[in-house]
């Protein structure tokens, strides 16, 4: 009796094992009927640090951008890495810093080591003590913080919903002016003001000094573009709901549903993403053909400018990316826990 039940036992095992291998070459073997392939492809060269020094709260958010003149140089809403994320420090200027809410936009670096940054506000001895101590954004010039306090018609009164009073994007035009939106408004910090031709769910501030913006409201969506701030809005045939809008390598990119569009020169072309979940962000190279979009601990990257995808578990829940401008296949990830990772593509078949 004792050797039969060991005889089971070892059957058992056998069988736990041939399952667990075939269910592993079921999920990573890549599929050849669809523009996305799933597979291994990632390597991490480095990973494990904080976004920020333990015990300084003044940057909850985890959205990073890369500053595209200086090497290495990394923002994370009012904090600044110069080694690509290892380490951390505030900017700060007499006493003054700035906090910012977790669902803060990605800070926008600038001419001149200027930064943008949206829905602030002011701390330290320093600090502004009328409105605006808590201001929709602020710009890093010349050492310090100066506060946007929006333009006469920027919704700031009780009434105003916070959906209408949140930024939605930030920018700037090719001239240096740092432009601002709302869902009913672009304003700039000199004061001027335009009204959107809808209410909006997302900006873009183009290279070139194009303005995209992101529709959405009952009866009405898609995508409208400005030549520039103040030219009349104009739909961009061929976009309907957008769900997600950046810019790379010269090419507005967006997330509608579960496809990625690439507006170049005026054509678009779709590529169908993975069912497997709806894309929570979107980064491109700025000038390679390298786009990523994620959903949870599941990346997605394409290496020619989203006409294929490939699709990898990661052990870790992404909330943000970007690409190192100066590298050539290099992604930084920041997860839920506010720890930086950066990761070297290989090449896409």
């Amino acid at each position: 009796m004792k050797s039969v039940l060991v005889s089971v036992g070892w059957l058992a095992a056998i069988l736990a094992t041939s399952a667990a291998l075939s269910l592993a070459f079921i999920v990573m073997r890549p599929s050849m009927s669809a523009p996305w392939t799933r597979g291994p492809m990632i390597e991490v060269v480095s990973g494990g640090a904080t976004l920020a020094a333990e015990g300084d709260e003044r940057c909850p958010s985890n959205r990073i951008a890369y500053d595209r003149t200086r090497p290495n140089r990394l923002y994370a809403a009012g904090s600044v890495s110069d080694d690509s994320g290892r380490t951390w420090r505030p900017l700060t200027s007499a006493g003054v810093s700035v906090r910012f809410s977790e669902e803060a936009l990605p800070p926008v670096p600038g001419p001149d080591g200027r930064l943008l940054v949206g829905g602030v506000q002011f701390q330290g001895p320093g600090a502004p003590t009328d409105r605006s101590a808590i201001a929709p954004a602020a710009e890093w010039r010349d050492g310090g913080w100066v506060p946007f306090l929006g333009s006469a018609k920027w919704p700031t009164d009780a009434l105003a919903s916070p959906a209408d009073r949140r930024v939605r994007g930030l920018g700037y035009s090719p001239d240096g002016t740092a432009v601002v939106a709302n869902a009913r408004e672009i304003a700039t910090f000199g004061g001027r003001s335009w009204p959107t031709p809808g209410r909006l769910t997302g900006a873009l501030v183009s290279e070139t000094g194009t303005i995209y913006v992101a529709i959405h409201e009952e009866g009405r969506f898609g995508l409208y573009r400005a030549e520039s701030l103040g030219a009349p809005w104009v739909p961009v045939a061929g976009a309907s709901g957008v769900d997600l809008l950046t810019e790379g390598a010269g090419a507005v990119l967006v997330i509608s549903g579960m496809r990625l569009g690439r507006l170049d020169r005026g054509q678009w072309t779709w590529t169908d993403l993975p069912s497997s979940g709806q894309p929570q962000g979107l980064a491109a190279h700025p000038t390679r053909p390298l786009i990523a979009a994620w959903d949870g601990s599941q990346l997605l990257t394409s290496s020619d400018g989203g006409r294929a995808f490939r699709t990898s578990p990661l052990g870790f829940e992404v909330e943000w990316a970007a690409w190192d401008p100066f590298a050539n296949d290099t992604l930084t990830l920041v997860d839920r826990n506010r720890e930086v990772h950066q990761l070297s593509l290989q090449a896409l078949p």
